[in-house]
């Protein structure tokens, strides 16, 4: 394809409201600032769970906040078998000695059938292994059925779930006419009875088995003497072990946040003054269980601030005002959760982490503009030492300050011959400058040199054209938003040089500054 050039390659208008930054919600107007900054934070890079000592009734709200971004709640999608929470004695009993703990079949939803053949007991059938996962062989105890003496061994598989039972001893008498209760203790049932003046008073727990269900399970009382009687339940818990995928950067935060929790079994509201605006105290449902030490307690959501919490037996039982940190102001009621005292810790990283920026000049806070030209003019190659002029422009207002100098500089645009105090030889040239403030301003500009800039060959091959433009901060004030960039407009005007020069007779006529043009795309 042969492809004609000309002169006066074409007349570009751009308008800020095509600029294809403009609805780029991950780098808007992410301009060069040459000013030397250090950045620290600006959302999540990595985010890591730690599982601690704390154990959920159910699956938690995760809270993610501190006082530069505090609306950032997330929900688990990976948690842990369940494991021993909480011992609850329903009924001390009366003992001469210490009990054995044992779980029963029936109450770790096992269904265990026993072969009998003349009243001995001749081999099991597991039809159900229960929830119970052993993490070593345990030790089975066989009571009832009418017999005495029948003893048996437990099979568990890699998994830690029962596979079987074999018999060691099919009774002492054959007197066994019924199933008898099968009752299990060690393989990591580690329970142990207390008495205080024959009665039970605690059971300690170090028992490593899991369950695959949360149900509270009684726990059964074997020996000791006196009238016995004593009951006991098991309530479980599950660790969390995993969080979903953050987006990167995840949240706005300048400083590593705290991550806290709420939900499963703890459920704490604020009490709030008329307004919603000022924490006045705390509505405690249920305070959680077995905390290692007194957690913190966080509210977020329409505000932030951390208070400290104080425990009984491990449960949370009240707060401590004033806050300990942010501000006790809010536009609503926040969200109450808790981080420390056991639960879950957390790996942050921010991004970007600790980065410098710039050096160059007072300048800051620079919008980068990119026009698309739509594949129009990607075919033209422009001859050596092509210029480019600035007709009109529109300059956009600052957010803020009405004297205030505003660079347009031009993406891409040689520096011959062209020396900049704030970038010296290299980088982005000026390709016009004003101080026109917090108002949108028309300039038409005369017939002048000044507004000129040289342009590589290939300056139209990209695609599209770029702009940046810059100001002076003053007091970190002043910025250009989306809807100031709207308001940019410029007209160009490329200009290849003379043929007689290029020896290019595929150029057209010379361009006159001082002549009106009143074409759209070609002068031929």
């Amino acid at each position: 394809m042969r492809v004609l050039k000309y002169r006066d390659i074409t007349r570009l208008t751009l308008y800020g409201r095509y600029d294809k930054n403009i609805n780029d919600a991950t780098s808007i107007y992410s301009g060069y600032d040459r000013a030397l900054t250090t950045t620290t934070g600006g959302g999540i890079n990595s985010l890591s769970i730690t599982p601690n000592t704390y154990l959920f009734t159910a699956i938690p709200s995760v809270i993610i906040a501190n006082a530069s971004s505090y609306n950032n709640t997330l929900t688990p999608q990976t948690m842990s078998n369940y494991f021993c929470k909480s011992i609850a004695i329903t009924t001390a009993g009366n003992y001469a000695s210490t009990p054995t703990v044992y779980l029963s079949d029936t109450n770790l939803g096992m269904t265990i059938t026993s072969t009998i053949v003349g009243g001995y007991i001749t081999g099991f059938t597991v039809t159900n292994a229960g929830n119970i996962l052993f993490s070593s062989a345990p030790t089975v105890v066989l009571s009832g059925g009418g017999g005495t003496g029948a003893t048996a061994t437990a099979q568990i598989n890699i998994n830690g779930v029962l596979t079987g039972l074999t018999i060691v001893n099919g009774g002492t008498t054959n007197t066994y006419a019924t199933n008898p209760t099968y009752y299990f203790t060690g393989g990591g049932i580690n329970l142990t009875a207390v008495i205080t003046t024959n009665a039970l008073s605690s059971i300690t727990n170090t028992s490593t088995f899991a369950m695959t269900i949360g149900t509270a399970i009684n726990m059964s009382f074997v020996g000791g003497g006196g009238t016995g009687a004593g009951a006991a339940n098991i309530s479980f818990g599950r660790y969390l072990t995993g969080l979903p995928t953050l987006q990167n950067p995840y949240g706005s935060f300048q400083t590593i946040p705290t991550v806290s929790f709420n939900g499963g079994d703890i459920n704490i509201t604020p009490a709030m003054n008329g307004g919603n605006t000022i924490i006045t105290g705390i509505t405690i449902t249920t305070g959680g269980s077995s905390f290692t030490s007194a957690p913190t307690l966080v509210f977020s959501g329409t505000g932030y601030a951390t208070a400290a919490a104080t425990i009984t037996n491990g449960v949370i039982t009240g707060i401590t005002l004033p806050v300990l940190s942010g501000n006790n102001l809010f536009t609503g009621i926040p969200t109450v959760s808790v981080y420390g005292g056991g639960l879950p810790t957390a790996s942050i990283t921010l991004y970007p982490y600790n980065t410098t920026i710039g050096g160059y000049s007072p300048y800051q806070n620079t919008k980068r503009l990119r026009f698309d030209l739509n594949q129009e003019l990607q075919a033209l190659k422009l001859a050596d030492n092509a210029d480019i002029y600035l007709e009109f422009v529109r300059m956009p207002a600052l957010s803020v300050n009405s004297t205030c100098f505003k660079n347009l500089r031009l993406v891409g645009a040689s520096n011959v011959n062209i020396f900049d105090s704030i970038q010296g030889t290299t980088g982005n040239p000026i390709l016009f400058t004003c101080e026109s403030g917090n108002v949108a301003t028309n300039y038409t500009i005369a017939s002048t040199d000044y507004n000129k800039l040289p342009i590589p060959s290939n300056f139209l091959n990209k695609g599209y054209i770029e702009f940046e433009m810059e100001t002076i901060l003053n007091n970190n004030t002043a910025i250009f938003t989306a809807a100031q960039l709207n308001e940019f407009i410029v007209r160009l005007v490329i200009e290849e040089p003379d043929n007689e020069i290029t020896q290019d007779n595929n150029l057209g006529p010379e361009y006159s500054k001082g002549r009106i043009l009143y074409f759209n795309h070609h002068n031929k």
